[in-house]
């Protein structure tokens, strides 16, 4: 394949679309995305393809919906990434029960949702081509075992603390936390506790609750009966410290992170 750096960047971007998509429905002919109105039509085909469902939510007095648009759903990438879902247009206006029922309170708004209804994830404002293109690479990246867990998910802490991590990655860490909560009542061992706690405090700082985090974090960096989890807990607190303002607990955290677990610690940049 000819390097990626020599294409034009229409091309380029196709070809990464491509790889990101997979083994999908084809590009439409159009060359444009090609949306679907019926909520429910909708729901129906992504069960039918096992896609999640790509909702655009609009009002025709919505300025930035209409640069997206102009833009954004012209981008060739994203033209090309959109054959792995179902695209769904809502007007606000016109889906007064569905825009209820998903808290729409602010346009422009992208919603995933699963074939049952279920919202796996939003962006929220005017959406570049990049920026969406990685939520969208995130959302499609995992769904499918985000749907097998789904269906086994009450049965099994493991699977609900692998439903959670998706849930969370794709920006819906509410329903992530509803879903290990009731899985931590459920775990059978201590190793599954610990595995569960350590999303739930993840979740729970991706949603801007790092009060609650805080305390499961220090624990299991302490306690974690896993190296890896220890990891994990270790750079989550020094995350959660900088969050609540606690500027030298989180330095002194990264100096541990450093020292014990190098690897977690080159993504965590010391801050000014």
């Amino acid at each position: 394949m000819r390097s990626l750096a020599r294409l034009s960047p229409r091309a380029a971007s196709l070809i990464w679309a491509s790889l990101l998509v997979g083994p999908t429905p084809a590009v439409p002919a159009t060359g444009k995305i090609e949306w679907t109105t019926g909520i429910n039509k909708a729901l129906a085909e992504a069960k039918a393809t096992a896609r999640p469902v790509f909702v655009d939510v609009w009002a025709i007095w919505c300025v930035p919906c209409k640069e997206m648009d102009e833009t954004t759903y012209r981008d060739p990438a994203v033209v090309a990434a959109m054959a792995g879902f179902v695209p769904l247009k809502v007007d606000q206006d016109a889906a007064e029960n569905f825009c209820e029922r998903h808290a729409v309170e602010a346009l422009p708004l992208v919603l995933y949702l699963d074939g049952e209804g279920r919202e796996i994830g939003r962006r929220m404002g005017l959406q570049r081509a990049a920026e969406l293109l990685g939520s969208m690479e995130t959302v499609r990246d995992g769904y499918a075992s985000y749907v097998a867990a789904m269906a086994r998910v009450e049965s099994s802490p493991q699977v609900a603390a692998s439903a959670a991590d998706y849930l969370t990655r794709a920006g819906n860490p509410q329903r992530a936390i509803a879903l290990l909560r009731r899985a931590i009542d459920r775990a059978p061992a201590p190793e599954q506790g610990e595995e569960l706690a350590l999303g739930l405090a993840e979740a729970q700082l991706a949603a801007g609750e790092a009060k609650d985090a805080l305390g499961a974090f220090r624990r299991l960096a302490d306690q974690a009966t896993a190296p890896e989890r220890r990891g994990r807990a270790l750079a989550g607190l020094v995350r959660c410290l900088r969050e609540r303002g606690r500027a030298a607990d989180a330095d002194a955290a990264l100096e541990r992170l450093r020292a014990e677990f190098p690897e977690r610690a080159a993504g965590l940049a010391p801050q000014d």
